[in-house]
């Protein structure tokens, strides 16, 4: 009897935790959106500004960034330095490649920073101010589709997880 119910308990918490990791991604998409809408504008500013080198920008900005936004940056750094590549959206696209089953992005969301990454260096400094200020935007909308996608999905995956606990719980007994 003590075994079943054991059982029973395993399996309502492998049910209950695979729905909060499911939850957790919607999360991790929206934080990730974040620190990238940081990222960037720290990298405007090193472009724009300090006039600092591609491949020394991205890696400042890796720098002061953490996970996979750090990452990222910093790998793009070094295609670009050691010339493994031939422009920044190359560049850019190698690291989302190598990086892809550790960010929470959809597809459109590394589009949008491709496409910026199709832009830089072949701009001017007014080409380069338009086309941040044009990513910028579309980023902020993205964050807040993600917040909104962010509330109701990740509550409804703990509770699905929840309820099939539960459901496969009822029907072995």
């Amino acid at each position: 009897m003590f075994l079943k119910i054991f059982g029973l308990l395993i399996i309502f918490i492998a049910c209950s935790f695979g729905g909060v990791l499911l939850g957790n991604n919607f999360i991790k998409r929206e934080n990730e959106l974040k620190d990238l809408e940081r990222a960037l504008t720290e990298l405007e500013n090193q472009i724009l500004y300090i006039h600092e080198p591609l491949p020394f920008a991205f890696k400042s900005v890796g720098e002061r960034n953490k996970g996979n936004i750090k990452s990222l940056f910093y790998e793009t750094s070094e295609l670009l330095s050691n010339g493994e590549v031939k422009d920044v959206y190359n560049a850019l696209k190698v690291s989302f490649e190598n990086l892809n089953e550790y960010l929470a992005m959809k597809e459109d969301d590394k589009n949008l920073v491709l496409n910026l990454g199709k832009s830089l260096g072949a701009l001017d400094k007014e080409g380069h101010r338009k086309i941040f200020e044009l990513c910028l935007k579309e980023l902020k909308v993205r964050i807040e589709e993600s917040h909104e996608e962010s509330l109701k999905n990740s509550k409804m995956y703990r509770c699905i997880g929840v309820s099939v606990g539960l459901t496969i719980i009822i029907f072995l007994i």
